[in-house]
């Protein structure tokens, strides 16, 4: 149920990528790191309520457009 989302733009808020997440199921939570210059770093995990979503979101927002950068989006590895 986590999705890891890479490839971000530098300043990404969280809810952008809740909002866009969202689309593909009930999102239980984002947590996207940031730098000590208040940048967002360029990955964030989203954890789905359930297993189908977090798959059709793969399925759906994998090499997706995300504000100007393609992004990599796959099972969180660390899970």
């Amino acid at each position: 149920r986590l999705v890891y989302a890479g490839n971000l733009p530098f300043g990404t808020a969280w809810q952008d990528v809740k909002d866009v997440f969202a689309e593909h199921g009930e999102v239980a939570r984002v947590d996207l790191p940031g730098h000590s210059d208040g940048r967002s770093a360029s990955y964030a995990t989203v954890l789905y309520e359930k297993e189908s979503d977090a798959q059709a979101a793969i399925r759906a927002l994998h090499e997706r457009d995300f504000q100007g950068r393609n992004m990599v989006v796959r099972l969180d590895r660390s899970a």
